[in-house]
């Protein structure tokens, strides 16, 4: 199997592993799967984010080297995820520190995945502070909470995400923030 059928195959299992909700085991081998193959397949890889949309907040897993700053990273390639195929909205990007890195890849993915070019999309802009972590997941709970909430004055799951976006919505605020003003009116 050659690294970019390898790499594919890896981002199925990924796609998986979030859609299971096995964040401990599954998900974690995707990832040293994924990072070994990407790694394979693009020499001057640095490191590369997994981003999942829920409840309208981005969550954002990244795992950079050791000792990569931001201007190390030269470009990028985001690879969606299918949210008909898996249930999930959101996207892999990896990140190289050599232009042009993603251009074979990119045409070999595009083939495998069965997306098109427009949807892999190389020399992607590349986030000003990239750091390694987890991001995206307080404000997830803080929604989550605002939604549970609504829920409990009697509105229906699908009624209270409808609420929750509409205040944000009418008010022009982000969803986090709209939910953390009805968390703190309570």
């Amino acid at each position: 199997m050659d690294t970019s059928t390898a790499l594919a195959a890896d981002l199925n299992g990924l796609s998986d592993a979030l859609n299971d909700g096995n964040v401990d085991g599954q998900l974690a081998q995707s990832m040293r799967a994924m990072r070994k193959d990407a790694q394979g397949a693009v020499h001057s890889l640095v490191g590369f984010s997994i981003t999942v949309s829920m409840s309208g907040q981005d969550v954002t897993l990244t795992s950079l080297g050791n000792s990569v700053q931001s201007a190390d990273v030269v470009v990028s390639l985001r690879v969606p995820f299918d949210p008909r195929a898996t249930g999930i909205s959101g996207a892999a990007t990896f990140y190289a520190a050599q232009a042009g890195a993603f251009d074979t890849l990119a045409d070999e993915l595009g083939r495998l995945l069965g997306a098109p070019e427009q949807v892999l999309v190389p020399d992607a802009s590349v986030p000003p502070r990239l750091v390694s972590g987890l991001t995206g997941a307080v404000e997830l709970s803080v929604i989550n909470r605002a939604l549970g909430v609504l829920i409990e004055m009697g509105y229906t799951p699908a009624e209270a995400q409808h609420q929750l976006r509409w205040r944000a919505d009418r008010s022009r605020v982000s969803l986090p923030d709209v939910a953390q003003q009805l968390l703190s009116s309570l």
